[in-house]
């Protein structure tokens, strides 16, 4: 679904939730659907006007992305605000509609003969188009404690004909350790690991999420992607 979040093989993977601390025990499943929902394939948007895969969608998702905010924090700061204040979540999410729209324009490489948009190069749809996942294991997951407890473990291990294999996990206090591929922080900004070239560069991206939430509380769900 998360941030180029098109799925490598379907599998089960972990996904990290970084929740704030003052989020109540009692609060704490309901806080990580929220997170979750916006990046399951099943959860419905009012409908925006997409450009189609012949016409650099991937590309002008990441243009509108990075030039406004994440589709998904527009969501999460459009959930904040209460229902009473609430605008319309088409007009909301125009800036980021517009920023899609107007990229798609300039690099314009729409196929007369795609079955999808019928050679217009756009299509309508309730779902955001890089979805990251198919559903989640429950809601609540499991909750790790403070991020700052949990353990970094960076590995190199030989294969053969000289290749080496990088291996990155966490290790929570008392657990055995385990590799993730998702982190969702609390203002609903999404990180997917095949964003990153390597196992080190998402150790490095791990490392500045921990200076950045370093009193969030982690909670692992699991997803089916």
């Amino acid at each position: 679904m998360l941030w180029s979040f098109h799925r490598k093989f379907m599998a089960h993977n972990f996904v990290l939730l970084l929740i704030p601390p003052d989020v109540e025990k009692h609060h704490l499943s309901e806080y990580c659907q929220e997170l979750l929902l916006p990046l399951w394939s099943e959860y419905d948007f009012p409908p925006l006007t997409y450009p189609c895969d012949c016409n650099g969608l991937g590309e002008c998702i990441k243009y509108a992305n990075t030039n406004t905010k994440h589709f998904h924090q527009y969501w999460r700061s459009y959930k904040v605000i209460a229902s009473e204040y609430r605008p319309d979540w088409s007009e909301y999410i125009g800036d980021w509609e517009n920023a899609l729209l107007s990229y798609s324009k300039n690099i314009n490489t729409a196929d007369p003969s795609c079955d999808r948009c019928n050679g217009s190069g756009y299509f309508t749809s309730t779902c955001y188009p890089q979805n990251m996942y198919d559903y989640w294991h429950g809601h609540k997951g499991e909750d790790l404690g403070k991020i700052a407890e949990l353990k970094e473990e960076l590995n190199t291990h030989e294969r053969p004909k000289g290749i080496q294999l990088h291996v990155f996990r966490l290790i929570p206090p008392l657990q055995k350790p385990f590799m993730f591929y998702h982190v969702v922080t609390s203002d609903g900004l999404p990180y997917n690991r095949w964003e990153y070239s390597s196992a080190e560069k998402w150790f490095e991206a791990w490392q500045v999420l921990v200076e950045q939430w370093q009193n969030s509380r982690v909670v692992r769900c699991l997803v089916h992607q």
